[in-house]
């Protein structure tokens, strides 16, 4: 059983359970594992529609948003590739990614229309791009309204890539790593296990989402095991603290500068 398996069977048994509960200062937005399998099918009905086929690159440059997540999953799910970026990345940076990545599609957010948009004419693989109000799930939720959920079957083959995470570039260009379904299976089973992770747990996440630890180890980890993840969009010593306390958080996850900053805070 695949991730994306143990996924939609957590979002068949949870189904009433918040999968997600993302924290802004406007509020809370929770999604129900109903819900996001619900809005995740939706938007590869959409994806479907714009032309996206198996091994496709799908280029995520998008602040940590629900967005993000519905998109990445519905890539995945459709065979194709997601490629999530830093949304710090200058263009010229950009560029490269999306050029070496060749990449099919891109998605942004709406405040770096200006910035990306002279890049695209140079981009010969790129078929489209989508600028997105990641203000809020309603936005997503409205932008993708007219697609009926798809049906497309669950994917098979556990060699085929699925991921595409560049390396930092510290001995050279940064390159793309490829991970497949399997790696992302046996990687998540072994945390699993390891790490005890249980179905009541409750994450705080506070990592980016464009690298692997916050994308696969964190929020991967959770949806696999059917718990919840509360999401802050940026990590802020005194927030953390506070929700660790308000929602009973049973697992955080971290690198040591933010251990320090809590510790100090």
């Amino acid at each position: 059983m695949t991730f994306l398996d143990k996924l939609a069977q957590n979002c068949r048994h949870y189904a009433d359970k918040p999968a997600l509960e993302f924290v802004t200062e406007h509020g809370v937005t929770a999604v129900s594992y109903r819900q996001l399998e619900q809005t995740v099918s939706q938007t590869m009905a959409f994806l479907q529609a714009n032309g996206v086929q198996r091994g496709d690159r799908i280029a995520l440059q998008l602040p940590k948003c629900l967005p993000f997540v519905y998109l990445h999953l519905a890539i995945m799910r459709l065979e194709a590739i997601s490629l999530p970026l830093n949304p710090g990345y200058p263009p010229h940076e950009l560029h490269y990614f999306l050029q070496d990545a060749a990449a099919s599609l891109l998605f942004a957010d709406n405040t770096a229309r200006n910035a990306i948009t002279p890049l695209l004419a140079d981009l010969p693989a790129l078929q489209g791009c989508f600028f997105l109000d990641t203000s809020n799930d309603a936005n997503f939720q409205a932008f993708i309204a007219a697609f009926p959920p798809a049906q497309a079957p669950m994917p098979q083959d556990s060699s085929a890539t699925c991921l595409m995470i560049y390396t930092s570039g510290t001995t050279g260009r940064p390159k793309g790593a490829e991970l497949t379904h399997g790696n992302l299976t046996a990687n998540l089973d072994a945390l699993h296990e390891a790490w005890g992770w249980r179905a009541d747990d409750i994450l705080l996440h506070v990592l980016p989402v464009f690298h692997v630890h916050g994308l696969i180890v964190a929020l991967h980890g959770a949806l696999n095991a059917g718990a919840t993840a509360v999401l802050h969009p940026t990590f802020d010593a005194e927030k953390t603290l506070q929700t660790l306390q308000d929602r009973r958080c049973t697992v955080l996850m971290g690198v040591p500068t933010i251990h320090r900053r809590l510790v100090g805070a």
